[in-house]
C-alpha cells in the first residue's frame, strides 16, 4: 500500500480511489495533523500583518505579488516561532532564505520601474 506519513501523526492512503469523500478524508487527515503541529496560527495572521503593516493598499500587480511572498515569509516565521522551544523547524528557515530572495528580487524590479520613492536602503 503507498502512503504518505506527515510527520508521524497522519497516514494518507494513496491507493484509495481519489472520490471526493476520500479526498475529504485525506483533506481531514492532513488539517488534524498540521494542526497537531502549527496549531490555529491562521487566527493570529491578521493580527500580526496589521501590526506590521497597518491599513495597506495594494494597488498593482507588484504590490500584490510582493504581499504574497511576505505572506509566505511570516506563515513560515510563524510556523518557526510556534517550534521555537522544540528546536525551530529548519524547513522554514530554508523557506525564509528563499522567499527573501524572492522578494528582494521583486523589491529591485518594482524600483527599476520608477514606482518606489527611496533606494530601498
Amino acid at each position: 500500500m503507498r502512503e504518505l506519513k506527515l510527520r508521524e501523526t497522519a497516514v494518507l492512503d494513496l491507493q484509495q480511489p481519489q472520490t471526493v469523500p476520500s479526498m475529504l478524508r485525506n483533506a481531514a487527515k492532513l488539517y488534524e495533523a498540521r494542526n497537531a503541529v502549527y496549531g490555529d496560527n491562521y487566527r493570529r495572521y491578521g493580527k500580526v500583518v496589521l501590526d506590521l503593516m497597518g491599513p495597506t493598499e495594494l494597488r498593482t500587480i507588484s504590490d500584490f505579488n510582493r504581499f504574497a511572498i511576505m505572506t509566505h515569509i511570516m506563515t513560515k516565521l510563524a510556523r518557526y516561532a510556534l517550534n521555537f522551544q522544540k528546536g525551530g523547524h529548519d524547513d522554514s528557515l530554508d523557506d525564509i532564505c528563499v522567499y527573501a530572495m524572492i522578494l528582494k528580487e521583486l523589491d529591485v524590479e518594482h524600483r527599476s520601474n520608477g514606482t518606489f520613492k527611496g533606494d530601498g536602503k
